[in-house]
């Protein structure tokens, strides 16, 4: 699941249960890995990470913006499923095929 952020937008609890619903809907009870593409400037609220679905095997930033390098490597410590930065969308996705496949 690749997802682009509108920028100005704040990622909250409940913004992330929207998403976490049309995954559902989407992979049914496949597992997939969310793939944020943040390539406009939006905030995220660390908490989103403890509504994740029982599906979701892993998560991916791509950015190649510092800011929102340092804000993922910060994030990441609020989760315990696998979760990494990449510079492309093809990195991510070599990650998460490779993820899927454990």
């Amino acid at each position: 699941m690749i997802a682009t952020v509108n920028t100005g937008v704040s990622m909250t609890k409940e913004n992330s249960k929207v998403l976490n619903e049309l995954a559902l809907d989407h992979f049914k009870d496949r597992y997939f890995v969310y793939i944020s593409n943040r390539i406009n400037s939006y905030s995220v609220d660390p908490n989103v990470y403890s509504i994740y679905s029982k599906n979701i095997k892993g998560y991916a930033v791509v950015s190649n913006n510092e800011i929102a390098i340092a804000s993922a490597n910060f994030e990441s410590n609020f989760t315990e499923i696998p979760f990494e930065v990449f510079s492309t969308i093809e990195k991510a996705v070599s990650w998460t095929d490779k993820i899927l496949n454990v």
